[in-house]
């Protein structure tokens, strides 16, 4: 009784293991290796970070990886070239442009997500895999990895989603926005709150939910007022680094504490070694999905 620790090691290595026998049926079956071609467009030290966890998943998986470097003042145009002959390239399988894109603003990062074809799109960016998402497609499309590896952790950890309440906190076009799509896709009940929220409405609406999922990017924002007697499951996506350390959106000592004190088992996802994995193993899926699809039409 009391909390479990998601701890997304086991499942992200299955999906990886998933991912890596795919991986190998696509080299016997067409003899052809996945091969993902990453974007970095400036120098930022996170993205690097990122883009190193990318290149050794891939290795793991026995995927090839491609990084193109761009300077940090590269325009539109240039970055739109890039992609252009990415796209064009039958060697490249899965396209991935990392954010933040150098100097572009919000609507130029849109135009470059639109730019990647969307059937090499292994982050599920493109408009016509978000309208995919939408309209629930029965097709299989690139899902955005981490809402796809929030819901294969709750999977995994035997946690219902259907007929559950679920509010999400942040309404990116990354996290929060496709997460709210695909969860209603299957049956949950969601509420996307986001910075206008008023705080304490926020507040009453996690505290009628079975899930709460935080993507707002504040250390410690979610704490023990949040959670109310319905509350199960706590899903942490923030990344923040305070005083050099990692740490997400929830205070974990304080929400662990009210839920030490239940009779019934309560799940939250650590941070390190929570949803961040999750990602990473997600990405990999869509690569050999991704290649294994342009094989079939090449066929």
């Amino acid at each position: 009784m009391g909390t479990v620790i998601m701890s997304a090691k086991e499942c992200s290595d299955n999906v990886k293991e998933t991912a890596r026998s795919k991986c190998n049926y696509i080299k016997h079956a067409y003899g052809i290796t996945p091969t993902l071609a990453v974007v970095l467009v400036g120098d930022d030290s996170a993205s690097q970070v990122y883009v190193r966890n990318k290149s050794k998943a891939c290795d793991f998986i026995g995927a090839h990886f491609f990084e193109k470097i761009l300077p940090a003042d590269s325009s539109l145009d240039l970055i739109l070239n890039t992609i252009y002959e990415l796209n064009n390239n039958p060697d490249i399988h899965g396209i991935l442009v990392q954010s933040p894109v150098g100097n572009l603003d919000y609507f130029q990062t849109l135009k470059v997500f639109d730019s990647i074809d969307p059937r090499k799109d292994v982050d599920g960016f493109n408009s016509l895999n978000r309208a995919r998402l939408l309209t629930n497609s029965n097709e299989w499309y690139p899902k955005p990895c981490t809402p796809l590896g929030i819901y294969l952790l709750l999977d995994y950890y035997g946690i219902d989603i259907q007929g559950k309440n679920v509010t999400i906190i942040g309404r990116s076009n990354i996290v929060g926005k496709p997460l709210a799509c695909l969860l209603e896709n299957l049956n949950a009940t969601v509420t996307l709150c986001h910075s206008k929220t008023d705080i304490q409405d926020l507040k009453e609406y996690c505290q009628n939910s079975d899930i709460i999922i935080s993507a707002v990017g504040k250390a410690g924002f979610v704490d023990y007022s949040f959670i109310g007697d319905r509350t199960r499951a706590i899903v942490d996506v923030g990344m923040n680094r305070v005083d050099g350390k990692l740490c997400g959106d929830v205070d974990f000592d304080s929400v662990n504490d009210l839920f030490q004190d239940r009779y019934n088992d309560n799940w939250i996802t650590p941070v390190p070694g929570g949803v961040g994995l999750m990602t990473v193993s997600c990405l990999c899926w869509n690569l050999v999905k991704c290649c294994e699809r342009l094989c079939e039409c090449e066929s």
